[in-house]
């Protein structure tokens, strides 16, 4: 009886560490991501550069630690006022996240009274750095998406350049507002500026014009 109370107990007291740790990184992640795309509009590389995840991981370190000063400061008061515990948890995490954001940006170690470490301004350039880093992972993947899908349409059109410069025409009418003849003339540079090798002009063309299209064509499965 007294090892299945025990046992309760520490299970209890699991859960109320446990859980807001991860609502908190929860949150954290969530708020970068938020950040991020208001700043380069990149989510598709975010997760494969190393430095996202040291900063997700500093700043969730951080918004641990304000939510349970939270958790020690005003917690009752606060889920008496809120009413249900589990929303309360969810808010104070949300407090917990936006409030080690201010903290950070502020954030400075004195010894007698003088500024020895400016943590705040360290951070923001580290944080910085990593969008930089996304945006840059952003540039070479889509580089190497376009190789890529150049090389898969240059072979599977061939021998059927005809059908991939109508994929072109199409493309073109919708990006230069069905202006026939404009479309006939950037069709005509085409061939001139890529004789050589006619069907990788078209290729390089449609990846410019109409990544969605070209992407379409180079997966598309033939009968």
């Amino acid at each position: 009886m007294l090892a299945d109370t025990a046992a309760g107990i520490s299970q209890d007291a699991t859960a109320s560490i446990l859980w807001p740790i991860v609502g908190v990184v929860f949150l954290t992640l969530i708020f970068l991501l938020v950040d991020l795309y208001g700043t380069t509009n990149q989510f598709r590389w975010v997760f494969g550069v190393l430095a996202f995840y040291i900063l997700w991981g500093l700043q969730s370190f951080l918004g641990i630690i304000a939510y349970f000063i939270l958790e020690v400061s005003s917690s009752k008061d606060f889920k008496e006022h809120v009413g249900n515990a589990l929303v309360a948890h969810w808010l104070q995490a949300l407090f917990a996240v936006l409030g080690s954001v201010t903290v950070v940006q502020s954030l400075t170690f004195k010894v007698s009274g003088k500024k020895v470490v400016d943590v705040g301004p360290w951070i923001e350039k580290f944080r910085k750095r990593v969008f930089d880093q996304i945006g840059e992972a952003a540039i070479n993947g889509r580089k190497k998406e376009a190789s890529l899908l150049i090389s898969k349409l240059s072979k599977k059109y061939a021998d059927r350049g005809a059908a991939l410069e109508a994929e072109l025409s199409s493309a073109l009418f919708v990006a230069l507002n069905s202006d026939r003849p404009k479309v006939n003339e950037e069709l005509e540079k085409i061939r001139q500026s890529c004789a050589d090798n006619l069907v990788r002009g078209y290729a390089e063309s449609l990846v410019i014009v109409d990544l969605e299209s070209a992407r379409r064509l180079a997966d598309l499965q033939e009968p």
